[in-house]
């Protein structure tokens, strides 16, 4: 069936634009297998996961909390859809357990946006759109 096959190669697409952009994002920041792991978590949420416990948590002091809701807001937006805003503010709190230690999911849902130019991940309105990977 040529839907199907073209349903999966589209959202094959739409992943590898993901994968780059957190690529991009997270190099000299940690380690290789982080990346990694943040992409397998990503991947999971793109594909209707809601529960991240299996991913090991990563630790990233170098980043604040505006660097991490930025980062989570871009991946929402990015595949929207059904979504809920909680479920990406749970991957959040997950996989960057020690940066979101003392925060809530709640909080974390509540921030993704604030203050876009702020830090070192900025909102990204188009993940696809490469010249708005540059800062």
């Amino acid at each position: 069936n040529n839907v199907s096959i073209r349903k999966a190669q589209n959202k094959k697409h739409k992943f590898n634009i993901a994968e780059k952009y957190i690529i991009e994002t997270f190099t000299g920041l940690c380690s290789e297998e982080d990346i990694k792991n943040i992409c397998a978590a990503i991947k999971a949420y793109s594909n209707g996961e809601t529960d991240f416990s299996n991913y090991s948590p990563i630790s990233l002091l170098n980043l604040n909390s505006y660097d991490l809701y930025h980062f989570g807001w871009n991946i929402w937006n990015y595949f929207k859809g059904r979504r809920k805003q909680v479920v990406i503010a749970n991957l959040l709190k997950t996989i960057f357990a020690e940066n979101f230690s003392e925060t809530s999911i709640k909080t974390i849902k509540n921030h993704l946006k604030d203050d876009e130019k702020k830090g070192k991940i900025i909102i990204k309105k188009d993940l696809s759109n490469p010249d708005e990977q540059k800062k």
